[in-house]
């Protein structure tokens, strides 16, 4: 347990932005990463910055060591200028 002046913490929080693709590509990704304790949620935020719509759209990660996706990937349609949340959780 982390304790400091008058407050005290349980857990190590720990969030940040990530780019995932080039601010000109045709779909844009950033995700907010946020890491609780042995637990990391991925917020994914996809722009689809075309004029067409796209259809199944699938965001895929790739993990290394021990890691597991507790979530399968799904398949999205955007239509133009659209946006998705997604949220993968890995333990």
């Amino acid at each position: 347990m982390l304790k400091s002046a008058n407050f005290s913490f349980s857990f190590l929080y720990f969030k940040q932005l990530a780019v995932l693709t080039g601010f000109s590509d045709p779909v844009y990704a950033e995700a907010y990463v946020t890491v609780h304790q042995y637990d990391i949620v991925l917020d994914v935020t996809v722009i689809n910055r075309t004029a067409e719509t796209l259809q199944n759209l699938c965001l895929e990660l790739a993990t290394m060591g021990d890691l597991k996706l507790v979530e399968r990937p799904q398949n999205y349609t955007l239509g133009p200028g659209a946006q998705k949340s997604i949220r993968h959780v890995r333990v």
